[in-house]
């Protein structure tokens, strides 16, 4: 999922093939064919991309908010996830969380144990993979987080990333 970088700058990720003849796909098309150390670099300026690979990959995404960089590994979608993660507002500037959850449990989150916060409606299908996964980019005001506070993001039905 993308970013929150200020103005129109995309988001990177980069795959590194672990294999030799990983075939890499974005959203259904082939875009790299890779040896064992090789990598592909993609941009991303749509709100989510779907990648996939014939062979086990290392993936790490560099995204950010505004004028601050951050990077991550990016797992697997067939890693467990949780049903429960925790966050906390640092400051009072806007707050947004980033959820990637199957699509058949989207209904049954609660923040705080609250219902009403992260909904159904909040999320979209993500790309090229016959939807079976949803994305949600949620920003949460200071009304349901104050700044210093913490929340517990749960799925009753299943895990979530």
């Amino acid at each position: 999922m993308k970013g929150y970088f200020f103005g129109t700058s995309p988001d990177y990720y980069f795959v590194f093939a672990t294999e030799n003849l990983t075939e890499v796909k974005v959203d259904g098309i082939v875009v790299a064919n890779l040896n064992a150390g090789e990598h592909y670099v993609g941009s991303l300026s749509n709100l989510s991309w779907y990648v996939e690979t014939s062979n086990n990959v290392h993936m790490f995404h560099v995204s950010g908010f505004v004028c601050e960089i951050g990077g991550a590994a990016i797992p697997s979608l067939l890693c467990t996830g949780s049903t429960s993660v925790s966050v906390t507002r640092a400051t009072s500037q806007d707050f947004y969380v980033n959820i990637i959850s199957p699509s058949a449990i989207v209904s049954n989150f609660t923040f705080n144990g609250l219902p009403n916060i992260i909904t159904a409606t909040d999320f979209s299908s993500v790309p090229s993979n016959s939807g079976q996964w949803s994305f949600a980019r949620k920003l949460i005001p200071t009304s349901d987080l104050a700044p210093l506070a913490s929340a517990r993001i749960t799925n009753s039905s299943g895990k979530i990333h």
